[in-house]
């Protein structure tokens, strides 16, 4: 697994305490909004964290927004598909005009209304629910969504679908697919951008790189781990740099940079196998390869708790330590082994008690 460095540029505006879209204009401009209880507001802010513009959609509401995209003539496409409980109805994606020419703070829509073909229950079973979307990009006229997977038992998959990028009525079908993990909060894709050669896909550890010089499908990707754990929602690319905000959980709610030069020679080789085994008192890790790092990350994005190992193929975690550390909630312990791959594990606070 390759490693992907976040370098935090600014804290977000006090507006955007939970971004979850984002367009790069350039290295100092951008564009975000928040998923739910705000106005139908954009936010244009530089790289400071100042607010600059304040945009409202005049016939818009904010319902579960959930990601930008944006053509190469300035029209942006809002993605107002969240659907976490899959009851919802009302899926649509407004499509503004472009911003070049908007002249005041005000901008009217037209909307693309969506819905999925296979989707015949509100909510489905929990079997089935994998109709929730967080992620979005504009590629070739056309707009590709990439589905947020919920389903129990949970099958890891994430699927794409496309659909002409003008106003309408859609019905969706998933074009292709790729399973991406077996931890839901490890897995989730939550934003999405791309450039002539790649798709990027964002989840809250991790990147998905995807190669599309030769068709814009899920090919296998290669992994890059980010620096630390957190509801990351946005995702954009200018120049040679990926920006990534996320919510303002533990205090997160920053805007980051990643250089587009990470190495590709991410590591593919077979997952490892580490085993975790759980007593009253403690948890024992064992691993194939050495141990290098064990970290605890909140599920909610809290300071993550880590142990350097020392190239140990055996670790013991002590509970009533964890404990002493950690309040009631989910948590991911990461496993960092020596070769440079990474393991993950989800773990609720009960379960240490």
């Amino acid at each position: 697994m390759a490693q992907a460095q976040l370098k935090t540029v600014c804290a977000l505006p006090d507006e955007l305490d939970e971004s979850s879209g984002l367009i790069a204009l350039n290295d100092s401009s951008f564009i975000s909004h928040n998923d739910g209880g705000d106005g139908p507001h954009l936010y244009f802010f530089n790289r400071k964290g100042e607010v600059q513009r304040t945009v409202r959609i005049g016939n818009g509401t904010n319902t579960d927004w959930e990601d930008l995209a944006i053509a190469p003539d300035g029209r942006i496409y809002v993605g107002a598909f969240g659907n976490n409980g899959h009851r919802r109805t009302d899926l649509k994606i407004y499509v503004l005009p472009s911003f070049y020419l908007w002249s005041g703070d005000t901008v009217y829509a037209d909307s693309m209304r969506i819905t999925y073909a296979n989707q015949t229950a509100f909510p489905p079973k929990a079997s089935e629910q994998e109709y929730d979307c967080e992620a979005m990009v504009f590629y070739n006229d056309s707009l590709f969504l990439f589905s947020k997977n919920w389903t129990s038992p949970y099958t890891g998959f994430v699927k794409m679908y496309g659909l002409p990028a003008k106003p309408g009525a859609y019905t969706l079908s998933a074009i292709d697919s790729v399973k991406l993990g077996s931890v839901k909060e490890l897995s989730w894709v939550t934003s999405a951008a791309t450039d002539f050669d790649h798709l990027y896909l964002l989840g809250y550890g991790t990147i998905w790189r995807f190669d599309i010089s030769s068709g814009f499908k899920l090919n296998k990707p290669t992994t890059l781990s980010l620096s630390h754990f957190s509801q990351k929602e946005g995702i954009s690319i200018a120049g040679s740099r990926l920006y990534i905000t996320d919510e303002d959980f533990g205090g997160f709610g920053n805007l980051y940079e990643v250089e587009l030069n990470v190495s590709s020679a991410a590591k593919t080789a077979i997952r490892p196998e580490v085993e975790f085994r759980h007593t009253p008192w403690d948890i024992t890790i064992e691993s194939e390869q050495p141990i290098r790092q064990i970290r605890v990350y909140s599920y909610y994005g809290a300071k993550p708790y880590s142990i350097d190992v020392k190239d140990q193929n055996t670790y013991v975690l002590d509970k009533q330590e964890l404990l002493s550390m950690l309040t009631h909630g989910v948590y991911v312990i990461q496993i960092e082994l020596s070769d440079g791959r990474a393991v993950e594990k989800k773990v609720l606070i009960e379960e240490l008690r």
